[in-house]
């Protein structure tokens, strides 16, 4: 009994050695034009594409020729990009547009932006589960809530703070973290 309460902590120095041993360094860059702001990358894993969110375009890169293949433009303020492979769609919120622009994963290009009520869109993503795309507003202290079928808001939560990140357990819980209240 008493090994199995302190097992934790005997495999964790067990490892440390083995950590300790690997050797982590950049292995390669891939250049990107522009200058403006970086801010998200989102990978695509079923196509293997890199979503890079920079200034007013979103670069995509081909992961497996390590080259960029598409570049969206008109995302006015880009911040995060959610992938939907189930609908063929890309969500990618446009923080100085208040808006969402939806694309079509195979060709990139768009199909509609949705104007938000939310102010400054920043952290973005898509639960499958629910069949919706959470937008948090960076601005306005709230998220809104897009049907991905109609590509239509439905809905507006109020937080308590500035939302800066968001992840889904793929079971329909949503988690943000408010950046103005963490201590």
């Amino acid at each position: 009994m008493l090994i199995m309460k302190y097992l934790p902590v005997l495999l964790f120095f067990f490892f440390v050695p083995f950590l300790k041993a690997q050797n982590i360094k950049l292995s390669k860059e891939i250049k990107v034009s522009g200058d403006l702001g970086w801010d998200y990358l989102s990978v695509d894993e079923e196509a293997q594409r890199l979503f890079v969110s920079h200034g007013n375009v979103v670069n995509v890169i081909d992961l497996k020729t390590e080259k960029v293949i598409a570049t969206i433009s008109d995302t006015k303020g880009v911040h995060g990009i959610a992938i939907a492979n189930d609908l063929n769609k890309a969500f990618i919120s446009d923080g100085a547009d208040n808006a969402v622009t939806v694309i079509n994963l195979t060709t990139f290009e768009l199909i509609e932006k949705v104007s938000i009520p939310g102010v400054k869109p920043d952290a973005i993503l898509y639960d499958k589960f629910s069949d919706k795309v959470f937008v948090f507003n960076a601005k306005s202290n709230d998220a809104t809530v897009l049907d991905v079928l109609t590509n239509k808001v439905i809905k507006t939560i109020p937080l308590e703070g500035k939302p800066e990140f968001s992840a889904t357990n793929g079971k329909g819980l949503v988690y943000v973290n408010i950046e103005d209240k963490s201590n």
